[in-house]
Order: C-alpha cells, then structure tokens, then sequence
C-alpha cells in the first residue's frame, strides 16, 4: 500500500506539472486581440462621446485571425467620432464605418476647392427623381430682377451630385434632398436662388458638359 500511494502521488505531481508546462508555453495572449465592442445596437448619424461617457462600451478578446480590418482597439479612437453605418451590439468596430472632423469633408468625395451643399427640391425639380450620386446636371433658377421682370436664367452649367436622398412624399407632392458639389461663389448663388427665387435642376447625358443660357423672360415666350 505504501508503495501504491507513492507512485500516486508521483503520478499527481507529474500531472501537476505538465498542465503548468502546458500553459506556460500555450501563451493564449500572444494569439488573442483586445477590441473595443458596443454594448448595445447604435443607429447610423450617433456622436460617439456621449456613449463613450455613458460606458456604452466595454472590451472583447478576440482570436488574432478573426479581427476584422480598422478594428478599433483603444477607446481613444472613438473619441469626436460620428457613426457612420449602423453598428450592432457586441461586433467589432472598423474604423471605415466610423466618421470624424478630420475626415467629413472626404465622407462624399468631396474634391480639394468644392463645397458639399444640401438643397430641398420638388419632385418635377429634380427630374422626376431620377438624378442620382455621381450625375452632373444643370442648375436652373426663375427669379424676379429690380424691375420686377421675371425670368429663367442657367445659375451653374455643370455640378457634380455628391449624394440623393430623404425622399419625403409620393409623386409631384414629394421633395427630395439633393447634394451638390459647388465652387465657393456657385454655392453662395445656389443659396440665395433657394431663398429668394426657385431651383430647377436639368439632369446631363453622360460625358456631356452643360453650357450656361441666356435669361429667358416671360415677354420671350411668344417670340
């Protein structure tokens, strides 16, 4: 019996041993990666520093393979940040869904000299809202000079359309928000037409370039 006991207790210690050799050399850390998750489901458009004081967030130990690209990693880089998909409750983070100051004015493709510039338009107005991102289209304005004539003039021949959407109403009674790319000066003429007067935008075939108009007043209509 004595003999018996001591080859278990051997036994034992070797086992003991084994495991701690075993988890000494596993090393799980070095083949896991911490990323930050939400800890519910944030809608599209949500600032993220009001989450972030609310402790929305928390961490995830996720296996080194299976880290999604631009995983965030450190709270810090949620910082000023704005959603810019819907993100589900528990998933990784990528960076390519998030959008902050230093990158909004990229977020449409915005080139290096243009404004991104919003305007509400009828239905008829903009083509029956067929226009699209990435059309060009010719901007019309009716408006009422100093002698109180009024007429129809082109404001800008050629503008790229960064963004269609916000459909609200069915028909001619629908308006729709459309986002032109425009020069500093074409956005502030853009502007006051929308205040003061009223948008038409003509929709361009492809590879065609608008070209400006002459005014056309109601006395022209007859002629």
């Amino acid at each position: 019996m004595a003999v018996a006991f001591l080859l278990a207790v051997g036994a034992t210690t070797a086992i003991f041993l084994y495991v701690q050799g075993v988890k000494k050399g596993a090393k799980p850390s070095a083949n896991f990666v911490t990323v930050i998750v939400a800890k519910k489901d944030i809608p599209a458009e949500s600032q993220l520093d009001p989450l972030i004081q609310e402790g929305q967030f928390t961490t995830l130990s996720v296996p080194r393979d299976a880290v999604v690209a631009g995983a965030v990693t450190a709270l810090s880089d949620l910082q000023n940040q704005t959603t810019a998909t819907f993100i589900l409750k528990g998933e990784q983070i990528s960076r390519a869904r998030l959008q902050g100051s230093e990158i909004s004015q990229d977020r449409f493709g915005t080139r290096a000299g243009f404004e991104a510039v919003t305007v509400q338009l009828d239905q008829q107005r903009v083509v029956s809202g067929f226009i699209q991102a990435r059309d060009h289209v010719q901007v019309y304005t009716t408006l009422d000079n100093k002698s109180g004539v009024t007429f129809t003039a082109t404001l800008v021949p050629d503008v790229r359309v960064l963004k269609v959407g916000n459909t609200s109403g069915t028909g001619t009674g629908g308006t729709v928000l459309v986002t032109l790319e425009l020069t500093p000066p074409d956005a502030a003429k853009v502007i006051l037409a929308q205040e003061e007067g009223h948008l038409w935008l003509a929709l361009l075939p492809p590879n065609q370039q608008g070209l400006p108009q002459p005014p056309v007043t109601i006395g022209q209509l007859a002629k």
